[in-house]
């Protein structure tokens, strides 16, 4: 664990601990597909958060649309990289898969999840 200190001012430090320690090098298969991965979902939430913000308006229909297939796009890049099924297609080793599904997850899920289920057309 490494301790970092932050300067906020002439008297004041905050002092910041980090316990995450790199023990590998990131191939660039690995940059490519989790730089691929980030950018849609990116794209996805965006798209998400416009959908939620013109529930009752009359872009909501076609604001759920564009969420629904950006979420779509972004669930089949998720598979094709980060799952057993997609592994011949997305080059990373079994490693790699752990790391972009601990690393990005949770968020893919609980994007998808909200897509599926907090958007309505009426």
């Amino acid at each position: 664990m490494s301790v970092l200190y932050k300067s906020l001012g002439p008297a004041r430090r905050v002092r910041c601990f980090s316990s995450t320690v790199r023990r590998w090098a990131d191939s660039e298969a690995y940059k490519a597909v989790h730089s691929r991965i980030q950018e849609q979902f990116v794209l996805a939430k965006d798209e998400y958060e416009l959908a939620l913000e013109s529930a009752g308006t009359t872009y909501a229909a076609e604001d759920n649309e564009l969420a629904r297939a950006e979420a779509k796009t972004l669930s089949a890049v998720w598979e094709t990289h980060a799952t057993e099924d997609g592994a011949k297609e997305g080059g990373l080793s079994q490693d790699e898969r752990q790391r972009l599904r601990e690393r990005l997850g949770a968020r893919i899920r609980e994007l998808l999840n909200g897509v599926e289920h907090n958007l309505h057309d009426h």
